[in-house]
């Protein structure tokens, strides 16, 4: 039986450690077939890897996929436009990563998990220096 829960735990443990090793999606041009390339990217945009990928940068990304699969495209732009892409990609896939810790709510001695992205957390941190509230325990 406790073999049974040791090999349980480390099942779990090797899946957490795949999960966190997750990279966010690039593009290269020097890979080639980058038509594939864009719909792969796109249909990780729908997953929670890129839920704090804002409207404006989607439109952002769509300007350039447009540019890359244009008919008149130029090589010699290529490589700007990958590092824009890249970037805003790394830039979203890093601010949707979650972020848990266990809080005690006013009231209770149990501890309740709270799971923010990195995002919101930056977002709450500019609210309070920005309008002075003062949060205490």
């Amino acid at each position: 039986m406790i073999r049974v829960f040791i090999f349980s735990i480390f099942i779990l443990f090797c899946a957490a450690a795949q999960a966190a090793n997750k990279q966010a999606a690039t593009i290269s041009l020097a890979a080639g077939n980058v038509p594939q390339q864009i719909k792969t990217i796109e249909s990780l945009l729908d997953s929670k890897e890129y839920s704090e990928l804002s409207k404006e940068n989607r439109v952002r990304l769509e300007s350039q996929f447009d540019l890359l699969l244009s008919p008149d495209f130029e090589t010699a732009s290529g490589p700007d436009i990958e590092a824009n892409i890249n970037q805003l990609l790394s830039k979203a896939f890093a601010d949707s990563k979650l972020t848990c810790v266990y809080e005690k709510p006013v009231g209770t001695n149990l501890k309740k998990r709270v799971c923010t992205t990195a995002a919101a957390k930056a977002r709450a941190n500019e609210i309070v220096r920005r309008d002075g509230i003062s949060v205490s325990n």
